[in-house]
């Protein structure tokens, strides 16, 4: 089943959503002195006003702040011991606040628990020929429902993308697949992107090159539909890297500021579907600051996935709450946080 929507004429004249700041969060010194080089992406718990949020050098780890931004535990070093890791780019918290790093330069996972300070090692599958590509891992009923991108350059129909693991990451199940956009396309960043929305059974997935989102039922794993709507801001380019073959011989940075959009993230709450993507500039290669990016939200409705229109936001998105506020990074120096909720436009 495809989901229609309205055109951009229709959504630039009448916009049925707001984008509202809630609360700004700086971050207190000590959390601060740990997020020297944070690197965007965030979790939060399902349970707790916690944040989550990962250092990718001087030094490697997690940093836990409350809403507050102030400073709550650190987790991890960086090394090759049993307690160590090498990176912290793709992060979770579990049901207990546990923080969960897929150290994938170890081919490890991460689990650093919180109450007795113990850390505890699970295989991440890499040597099976896939990775685990949540960069913020959720759980579900106990589970963990996670993104999988298998080792093969071309996604077929065959190769599942979604991958259910327990509690202590082993497999239980594998469906869904690629976007048929994506199928017999070699391309670099096909990595799929997941949100799961447990209360309703419902999970959402895209890709990084593209804008389209599947919605499949989490419960007997049949797709229910896939939304077309292009949002108006976002470039998408048929001209695909071969990594093999052209990788070399491509000026990659070029093919993103001219052609390319990329998705960051879903992210829902109790009256949207949003898709968080960023066009790259000039001025972001030349500072490296990720806020030099242009972001952007693009808004459906969860009754009938219409698409509402997009917004373009200032700051760079990282990750989103239990509450369904997006946590947007809007200062690096000091280190600034807000939470943006997006709602309905009562006015029209």
């Amino acid at each position: 089943m495809l989901f229609s929507s309205c055109t951009n004429n229709q959504q630039a004249e009448h916009r049925l959503f707001d984008i509202e700041v809630i609360k700004k969060i700086e971050l207190d010194a000590q959390a601060s002195q740990y997020l020297y080089s944070l690197y965007p992406i965030a979790s939060a718990s399902v349970n707790d006003e916690i944040i989550a949020l990962p250092n990718y050098r001087n030094p490697v780890g997690v940093t836990l702040i409350d809403y507050e931004g102030n400073y709550i535990s650190h987790v991890g070093s960086e090394g090759r011991g049993p307690e160590e890791i090498q990176s912290a780019r793709y992060i979770g918290l579990d049901y207990n606040n546990n923080v969960l790093i897929n150290d994938k330069a170890s081919a490890l996972i991460k689990k650093y628990d919180s109450s007795d300070g113990t850390v505890h090692a699970f295989r991440n599958y890499t040597e099976d020929g896939f990775d685990l590509t949540s960069r913020d891992m959720k759980q579900c009923d106990n589970q963990w429902i996670l993104s999988i991108n298998h080792h093969e350059y071309a996604p077929s129909d065959t190769s599942s993308m979604i991958g259910i693991l327990n509690d202590d990451f082993r497999f239980l199940e594998m469906f869904g697949s690629f976007d048929p956009y994506l199928l017999e396309k070699k391309t670099i960043l096909q990595d799929p992107i997941l949100s799961v929305d447990c209360e309703n059974r419902e999970l959402y997935t895209t890709h990084v090159k593209v804008p389209f989102i599947q919605i499949y039922d989490l419960d007997d794993h049949s797709k229910a539909g896939r939304i077309e709507q292009v949002p108006a801001s976002f470039k998408l380019s048929d001209r695909f890297i071969d990594m093999i073959e052209a990788g070399e011989q491509m000026d990659y940075r070029r093919f993103l500021i001219e052609e390319q959009s990329v998705s960051l993230m879903l992210s829902q709450n109790d009256q949207f579907l949003m898709l968080l993507f960023r066009n790259d500039t000039e001025e972001f290669y030349e500072t490296r600051n990720f806020i030099d990016r242009e972001h952007f939200i693009a808004v459906y409705s969860l009754d009938d996935y219409s698409y509402l229109g997009e917004e373009r936001i200032d700051g760079a998105p990282l990750g989103a709450t239990k509450e369904g506020f997006l946590i947007n990074l809007v200062n690096d120096d000091p280190l600034q946080l807000e939470l943006i909720d997006v709602g309905q436009n009562f006015s029209e």
